[in-house]
């Protein structure tokens, strides 16, 4: 059994996001209790209510830290003046950062969705801050492009991304061996994308 340790700690928010990451990754239940996040972590529901309002600000606490790691992806080696290298830069970022946090990857991407409820529409797209970011990358590489052409190839590539993702993770806790060969494919679609 973990020791339990103060909750007042800074450090402590980080730690329950760790944890709740790994509940929710540990056996494909998206519907975690906070007991289960706070025994994980080692505290006391009433230690992660100290830091998170609710199970719920919790979780979009933890989207957000998940979704800002793909957007750094995403704006790196901003030198990339060409759209062809920027893209197959893009997508080789992505696909390490698949290889190296299987986990956040996996629930971005494949279990993201699988946490809100079945009726419940977001107001924002959650993928809204992602599709801003790649669009603005792709419109100061092809300046002659619309904004309405450089937010839809933003979307088709974050949607590549996102296949990408879900076909390595998807029931899987790392990409397969055969992972080089989608993010080749990949690499091909990408640049159909934002070449067309």
């Amino acid at each position: 059994m973990a020791v339990v340790r103060p909750a007042h700690r800074p450090s402590r928010r980080e730690e329950l996001l760790d944890a709740a990451l790994d509940e929710l990754m540990s056996d494909g239940q998206y519907d975690v209790a906070i007991s289960q996040i706070a025994k994980r972590a080692g505290m006391t529901s009433a230690a992660v209510y100290y830091h998170f309002d609710s199970r719920e600000e919790l979780l979009e606490a933890l989207r957000d830290r998940i979704e800002r790691s793909l957007q750094d992806v995403v704006t790196a080696q901003k030198d990339e003046a060409a759209i062809e290298d920027w893209v197959d830069g893009v997508i080789n970022r992505a696909a390490d950062w698949i290889r190296r946090s299987p986990k956040e990857a996996r629930f971005l991407f494949v279990a993201n969705q699988l946490s809100r409820g079945a009726d419940e529409e977001p107001e924002v797209s959650p993928w809204e801050p992602a599709v801003r970011v790649m669009a603005g990358e792709v419109s100061r590489r092809d300046p002659d492009l619309g904004r309405l052409d450089a937010t839809m190839r933003a979307m088709a590539l974050l949607a590549l991304l996102a296949e990408l993702a879900a076909k390595a993770l998807e029931g899987s806790d790392k990409p397969p061996a055969a992972f080089g060969t989608d993010v080749h494919a990949a690499h091909l679609v990408g640049r159909r994308i934002l070449l067309s």
